[in-house]
């Protein structure tokens, strides 16, 4: 809508409101807690647990009304079904990202 020049409500924060604020707390946590978790284990686990996560936040952007357990069990089925190929673009696009960023 800013970029046609529309009128109308500005939801830039929208999973900041109240209804989403606490579920959104709960994942971060639940993350946050994952990943450390795979740190303590040597790092080698950290890039089996890179894909879920970074998909987590994508199946909470598209399905908000959805529990944290089922964001969570979704993001490592998922994950564990395209691993390799989301691997390869989170690395591709840091690297493309990285490369922009110099510029």
């Amino acid at each position: 809508m800013k970029d046609l020049n529309e009128m109308g409500t500005d939801d830039y924060f929208f999973y900041l409101k109240k209804p989403y604020l606490g579920k959104l707390i709960k994942l971060s946590l639940a993350t946050f807690g994952i990943s450390l978790l795979a740190v303590l284990l040597c790092y080698l686990p950290i890039f089996y647990v890179i894909v879920p996560i970074t998909l987590m936040n994508v199946i909470f952007a598209f399905n908000p009304e959805q529990s944290v357990s089922d964001i969570i069990k979704s993001g490592f089925a998922l994950g564990n079904k395209k691993w390799l190929v989301t691997f390869g673009l989170v690395i591709v696009s840091s690297i493309l990202a990285s490369m922009v960023g110099m510029m």
